[in-house]
Order: C-alpha cells, then sequence, then structure tokens
C-alpha cells in the first residue's frame, strides 16, 4: 500500500508512525521522537543530520501551522 498505494492512504500510514501510543493524534513528543529516529537514521545514508534544535523547532512550527483547534495535538484531517 506504501508504494502503490493512494496519496491518502500515504498519508494515514505516516499518521501512524507518528502517533505512537495509538490514540488517534499525535502530540509534539510523538512527532519529535520520530523525527530524531529518522534523523539518526540518515547518518547511515551519508546524509547530514539536523541538530536536535532545529527538530524542535520544526516540530513547534507545525503545531502552530496545522493545531487548527489549539488542543496541542493533530488530528488526521489537521495532519493532512
Amino acid at each position: 500500500a506504501i508504494v502503490r498505494g493512494t496519496l491518502e492512504e500515504k498519508l494515514q500510514f505516516s499518521f501512524y508512525l507518528f502517533d505512537i501510543d495509538n490514540s488517534g493524534l499525535i502530540s509534539p513528543k510523538e512527532m519529535a521522537a520520530v523525527l530524531h529516529s529518522m534523523n539518526n537514521t540518515v547518518s547511515y545514508f551519508g546524509d547530514d543530520k539536523l541538530s536536535d534544535d532545529r527538530i524542535e523547532k520544526m516540530v513547534k512550527e507545525i503545531f502552530e501551522t496545522h493545531d487548527v483547534n489549539g488542543d496541542g495535538e493533530l488530528n488526521f484531517v489537521e495532519y493532512m
């Protein structure tokens, strides 16, 4: 499904990756944890890593922009 799926299926799959506690919502802590893990993996492929500060800034910016209802978490609609 990830390679051949629709855009919505791919977004749903990535949403579930970030939703660590399976609550149906993504918290800033969950997003940061996944991004830190992904960032640690890039060095295996020879890519430059982002600083921890840069990741935290990205998460803050994402939530400021996409957390429409202001509850501090992203639901699937806000994530899309």
